[in-house]
């Protein structure tokens, strides 16, 4: 990238900076456009409504009224909010967020806008169930399970499912840094039986091929959304 580039981009960017730190601000433009977000809880593409606009428009175009919408790896709530507003008073999210720092800010973007049906799990989402340690990331969307001072629960959706905690699903949305094989292992009973449409984001290409060949073998298709071939930064969709 030339000077002149980078010029233009730091002047665009600039006027960002301004933004009053979590302050409400109306959400802009996409299926979320008029709702309300705090302004620096997450990426400014949040609250200008560009957050992953091709995620977006996939959620509006699978999630219907009534549905039940997994939100994995949720984050402050930006896709938590889009699928209660997708699926309605009669559906339900659940949002699944280990960091409580993320958990209280999803609260709030929820309570901004008197949202009743989500139902955060304050959890990490792996094979088994207890305590496991959390590694905080360069940003708080990018921490994930692995060696860090932080020790967080964990859950897995067979065992809320089974135990009556959580519905059958519909669609599960799953970023969670590194861990998405090890929760889609514990979730073997619910994708066999329910066969929800799933959008994974996978970090690594021992993860892709993991997730890959597990999916498969329980009989979904796969679709990459974003191909990872040169970052290892895949996305799917699985049907």
């Amino acid at each position: 990238m030339n000077s002149a580039s980078v010029l233009v981009r730091k002047l665009v960017r600039l006027p960002l900076k301004l933004v009053p730190e979590l302050r409400p601000v109306p959400v802009l433009s996409g299926p979320l456009a008029g709702k309300r977000w705090l302004s620096t809880s997450g990426t400014h593409g949040c609250w200008l409504g560009i957050y992953e606009s091709d995620l977006q428009r996939l959620l509006v175009d699978s999630l219907s009224p009534g549905d039940v919408f997994l939100d994995v790896g949720a984050n402050v709530g930006f896709f938590s909010l889009l699928g209660a507003t997708l699926v309605g008073p009669s559906g339900k999210v659940i949002a699944f967020e280990p960091v409580s720092e993320n958990a209280q800010l999803l609260l709030r973007n929820l309570a901004l806008n008197r949202v009743t049906n989500v139902q955060l799990v304050e959890a990490a989402v792996a094979d088994r169930a207890g305590t496991a340690s959390f590694e905080d990331g360069q940003s708080p969307s990018q921490g994930r399970l692995g060696t860090g001072s932080r020790s967080v629960p964990v859950v897995t959706l067979d065992g809320l499912l089974a135990s009556g905690a959580i519905p059958a699903p519909q669609v599960i949305k799953m970023d969670i840094e590194g861990a998405e094989s090890l929760a889609l292992s514990g979730a073997r009973g619910l994708l066999a039986t329910h066969k929800p449409k799933l959008f994974l984001s996978t970090h690594g290409y021992q993860q892709q091929a993991q997730c890959l060949e597990f999916l498969h073998a329980l009989g979904y298709t796969t679709v990459l959304r974003r191909d990872g071939k040169i970052d290892g930064q895949y996305e799917v969709i699985a049907t």
